[in-house]
């Protein structure tokens, strides 16, 4: 082990230090006492006290006729854990802690143990001796692997889940156009079915990402939007995007969806023309300093009509966009001139 403190110029190991009597410390007694293991080490790793609970716990005998060293007794998998406190502390002189796995042998299983490690300096940087206060803290480290297997199991669930529900919404999105087949078109069920759309995507999102109570927006609705003008028109669209790296909360994300599916389809429908070339932009930013969220919705072609009131519209998909604004305690503003620009700022979420 002292080998891998030559790096460290200005540590030196003492020429000498006492003679290797195991369990002889100036205060035995204290030692003894003490409710955790206790040990000093040489510079060179080898146990020169140990205390009766430590013996324990590292599954070493107290009265040890011969010296070990203390890391033949730690799991292989941790001895670079050990080594790397140990050079941090002479290089920084400050205590650390690692945690530590002991060896595991037919007689005894292993323990969990965090280590806290200093240094003790003599004059002229002269390392005399590692200084180690051991706990027990299997009990801890158990509960916490419990709990990890079971969170990985629940994401295994919800993945499943998710799953399944963007695969029955794709099948509620077949159906809605195998009905439109059946009636020849004389019912426009378009809206509805980009609104389920949306939410497909987000629990498609879901089901691929670490996370099940956030969304990635920008990632989202590039996949929404480039799905939206790819599958639902024969329009060669340019899309311009400007998304900010957020995450929002599952049902926000699913507002959000909506809303720009809903703007995307009222410019497929009505928006576009002839005369300019078809684009749609998305704006979405976070304004730190306002603790709100922006969200701007653009396309070329015809203006808004006049006629229409946009907070009580009689489309379905305008009135989304009017009440889903208004479930994120958002500000809905719509330019319509020279051509529709939907404006939504909403508070960011505490």
């Amino acid at each position: 082990m002292n080998k891998n403190l030559e790096n460290y110029d200005s540590v030196q190991v003492a020429d000498s230090y006492p003679p290797p009597t195991i369990g002889d410390h100036e205060n035995i007694n204290f030692s003894e006492n003490a409710p955790c293991g206790l040990l000093t080490l040489t510079p060179d790793g080898g146990i020169f006290y140990i205390n009766l609970i430590g013996a324990e716990l590292i599954g070493a005998e107290e009265n040890l006729s011969e010296r070990p060293t203390f890391i033949e007794y730690i799991d292989p998998d941790y001895h670079g854990a050990m080594v790397q406190a140990l050079q941090n502390t002479v290089a920084t002189g400050k205590p650390q802690t690692a945690e530590l796995k002991t060896v595991d042998t037919q007689d005894r299983r292993p323990l969990w143990l965090r280590a806290d490690v200093s240094a003790r300096i003599e004059a002229k940087g002269h390392l005399s001796q590692w200084q180690i206060s051991l706990v027990n803290i299997t009990e801890t480290q158990t509960r916490c692997r419990r709990l990890e297997r079971e969170l990985e199991k629940k994401k295994l669930l919800m993945r499943e889940l998710n799953h399944r529900i963007a695969n029955n919404l794709m099948m509620i999105t077949s159906l809605i156009m195998q009905k439109e087949a059946e009636v020849g078109r004389s019912e426009d069920l378009d809206e509805i079915r980009y609104q389920i759309e949306a939410i497909r995507y987000v629990h498609e999102f879901l089901q691929k990402s670490e996370g099940f109570e956030e969304i990635d927006m920008r990632g989202y609705l590039k996949e929404l939007l480039n799905t939206i003008f790819s599958y639902f028109t024969d329009k060669e669209i340019d899309i311009e995007k400007k998304i900010d790296r957020i995450s929002l909360p599952t049902q926000t994300a699913i507002y959000i969806g909506i809303i720009v599916n809903e703007a995307a389809s009222n410019a497929i429908k009505y928006g576009f023309n002839s005369e300019q070339k078809p684009r749609f932009s998305v704006l979405f930013e976070e304004i730190e300093d306002q603790h709100q969220y922006l969200l701007k919705l653009s396309n070329s072609g015809n203006p808004f009509p006049e006629e229409i009131d946009v907070l009580h519209p009689d489309s379905l998909g305008l009135s989304l966009i009017a009440s889903l604004s208004e479930e994120l305690n958002g500000k809905l503003e719509l330019r319509r001139s020279p051509s529709p620009v939907f404006t939504i700022s909403f508070p960011k979420e505490e």
